[in-house]
């Protein structure tokens, strides 16, 4: 066996690394004992067809019981119901071991439809870690959460529900499938190595953690999955994002800070960094759409992006939003990309069923895909703090982009403009250009090349300057 010692030290290494230089401190600092708790000695046989909940928690609490260690998976084709991580606890899946989890929903705390239009969220996920510290999944192995199953059980209750047929139904409607793995109120949570796949909903959920690290994972599930976000900072500090392989049907990264905390007054989310990692499908890296908190200090770089259907977003609406600065995307790549960019303070969504969503334009208003925008002369509204959105010193450079439809767009609101929006060493090919509303850009060696239309559409109070800082 490895030695656990000389990989917690690893960990910080790498993650201090290129991070040191941007201020942030962000890394997920394991360490276990020696000790090894097979499932097989805890009952579990691997049969695929019987739930094996009962030898999976056993090897976990028995394990933890003794003072912490790692908790085996070896070689083969297990099911099982929902676990529960605990401190010092390293739970290893193997190189050729699947863990299906069962899709019965009463196991998580729903119901296979919700039982209002805007649901019940479920009360636990597939693997969950709650108030510990010192936690990490490795290996090489598959947590699979079959999620096919859910998929379709939603497309069902959507295609007759008010959400069908109404963006304001849409945009309330909760996350009633569990999640695959939910990690809250905890630190120093590290996942290396493993494939998640088909998760039910979200695939990571990170609620008010510090300290999390999730390297060379590979997040899985098909582009049309509903809501299948990859991973999910929430009000967390001190993430590592780095070195993974995402390919999903929703945000490849959601950052989000809802709701003030007097213990993080500046920001309830700082210290992001997101580097190195291979996007495929998915709705881009995304900040939002909840910002009530304040995001501060997040940083994406060296990402490259095939075929996604956004690139970077920053995306928040009046009622959620707060403060989000200090935001730097930096030497990325991306190649077809449907939406290069969209930093907005709207945030509204379409009906389910985009046939019905030209009946809710404003005269004058745009829709985006599946997001709907008001027109440019839409009047002030009063600013309110941690609900108007304030976004402000984000800087994009060094980002190459070919064969994307759409450029983007940069909207702020009429009571409350972007300021200090930064394209620098920025080179887009596009078949559209880009859009700017209430928001001052300056550039500097910026190149947005078009096939049809300008490369820049000023909107009301929109500005570009040319030119260093």
């Amino acid at each position: 066996m490895k030695s656990f010692r000389t990989h917690r030290l690893a960990t910080c290494a790498l993650a201090l690394i290129g991070v040191g230089l941007n201020g942030a401190h962000a890394q997920a600092s394991v360490s276990f004992a020696d000790r090894v708790c097979n499932i097989k000695d805890y009952g579990a046989e691997g049969a695929r067809l019987t739930p094996e909940t009962t030898a999976f928690q056993k090897a976990i609490d028995d394990c933890a019981g003794k003072g912490g260690g790692t908790v085996e998976v070896p070689r083969g084709w297990y099911y099982t119901g929902p676990i529960f991580l605990k401190s010092n606890i390293r739970l290893n899946i193997a190189k050729y071991a699947v863990v299906q989890f069962a899709t019965d929903p009463s196991l998580y705390g729903t119901t296979q439809h919700p039982v209002t239009p805007e649901g019940k969220n479920a009360d636990v996920a597939l693997v969950n870690v709650r108030n510990a510290e010192n936690v990490a999944i490795t290996g090489e192995g598959t947590l699979d959460g079959q999620g096919n199953v859910w998929w379709e059980w939603m497309r069902n209750f959507w295609r007759d529900s008010e959400a069908a047929h109404s963006g304001a139904a849409n945009q309330r409607q909760k996350v009633t499938r569990p999640r695959l793995l939910l990690a809250t109120h905890s630190k120093n949570l590290l996942i290396e190595g493993v494939t998640l796949t088909n998760a039910p909903s979200f695939h990571v959920v990170l609620t008010d953690m510090d300290d999390v690290t999730i390297r060379k994972t590979s997040i899985l599930s098909p582009a049309p999955s509903p809501n299948t976000d990859a991973i999910d900072p929430i009000n967390s500090r001190n993430v590592l994002i780095e070195d993974n392989v995402i390919s999903c049907g929703d945000d490849i990264v959601a950052i989000k800070g809802s709701g003030f905390d007097p213990k993080h007054p500046d920001a309830v989310t700082s210290n992001i960094v997101i580097r190195n990692n291979k996007i495929f499908a998915g709705h881009g890296v995304s900040i939002g759409s909840g910002t009530s908190g304040g995001i501060h200090h997040v940083v994406i770089e060296n990402n490259e992006f095939v075929g996604s259907l956004h690139g970077f977003r920053i995306k928040t609406r009046r009622g959620y939003g707060g403060e989000v600065s200090d935001v730097t995307f930096r030497n990325n790549t991306m190649r077809d990309v449907q939406n290069v960019l969209t930093i907005s303070s709207y945030f509204q969504y379409a009906p389910l069923d985009l046939k019905k969503a030209g009946g809710e334009l404003g005269k004058g208003g745009m829709m985006i895909l599946d997001l709907i925008y008001p027109p440019e002369d839409e009047p002030a509204q009063p600013f309110v703090k941690n609900q108007t959105p304030d976004i402000h010193d984000i800087t994009v450079e060094g980002l190459t982009v070919t064969g994307a439809e759409a450029a983007g767009i940069v909207f702020g609101l009429p009571e409350k403009e972007l300021t200090a929006i930064t394209f620098r060493d920025v080179h887009i090919e596009a078949k559209t250009g880009l859009i700017v509303r209430n928001a001052r850009v300056r550039t500097d060696k910026a190149v947005i090349s078009v096939k049809t239309g300008k490369p820049v559409e000023l909107q009301r109070h929109g500005t570009v300057t040319s030119g260093k800082k």
